[in-house]
């Protein structure tokens, strides 16, 4: 299990929803010491709280999000680590290598990709 080792205040969280982006939260001073990369927490998103998990820490709030109101994480359940920061690297290597294949074979057999042009593809 690796723990902060460093003093994070924020985190990105990937949210359990339907929502495609990662999320930046703050962290309630109880919580600094347990946040790691693969812990589940409860954040808010409008009035209702939905399962995340951390996938990155920041000591300092991020150049993009200087501008708005940052959330506290709502609270960070007694539960196993989901995984570590070498597997989440795994995650990404493979999520990307899916979409490269995916769009290459639908590419290649002129398929119409229209999602692709509202996503700025």
């Amino acid at each position: 299990m690796f723990y902060n080792t460093y003093v994070s205040k924020y985190v990105l969280v990937a949210t359990l929803t339907n929502i495609p982006n990662l999320l930046v939260y703050k962290l309630k001073e109880k919580h600094i010491q347990n946040a790691h990369v693969g812990k589940i927490v409860l954040v808010p998103i409008k009035s209702r709280y939905y399962k995340g998990v951390i996938t990155e820490l920041f000591e300092e709030l991020p150049e993009n999000c200087k501008n708005f109101e940052i959330e506290e994480i709502y609270d960070m359940p007694p539960l196993p680590q989901l995984f570590d920061e070498q597997l989440l690297q795994f995650y990404k290597f493979a999520a990307n290598l899916l979409l490269f294949h995916y769009l290459n074979y639908h590419s290649m057999n002129g398929t119409e990709l229209s999602y692709l042009r509202h996503l700025g593809g």
